[in-house]
């Protein structure tokens, strides 16, 4: 896939991400001596830049030499691993405050960009 293509799928998936995140999400203050609409877009654009380097983060560890360069950084296992802790910052949310969304929307780029890698050429390295 190309870079335009993670990118994009990436803004899609965080996006709404971050729409649950809002919606239903209890954000602690970003910069508390600010007011809240601007701590709000300050949080979204940390959301949304940490989700666009996790599609990236992939290729910039493991650079595609030719389509066949999918190694442990391009596997399920590390599908898996990211996932899990996924889930394990959303059971440490309450502690970690506003780090919290922002890891796992870093998490969530890393997974959507494994996710675009197995799709067009078969899977993906176990």
């Amino acid at each position: 896939m190309r870079k335009f293509t993670h990118a994009v799928f990436a803004l899609i998936l965080g996006g709404g991400a971050l729409a649950l995140v809002f919606a239903y999400g209890d954000i602690p203050p970003l910069i508390p001596q600010v007011p809240p609409l601007l701590d709000s877009v300050l949080f979204a654009g940390l959301c949304l830049v940490a989700v666009m380097a996790g599609a990236r983060l992939p290729d910039l560890i493991e650079p595609g030499i030719n389509r066949g360069h999918r190694g442990l950084f391009h596997s399920k296992g590390m599908a898996f691993l990211l996932i899990g802790c996924m889930v394990i910052l959303m059971f440490l949310y309450s502690r970690l405050g506003f780090y919290s969304p922002i890891l796992i929307m870093l998490c969530l780029g890393y997974v959507s960009h494994l996710f675009l890698d197995g799709l067009p050429f078969g899977k993906l390295p176990d």
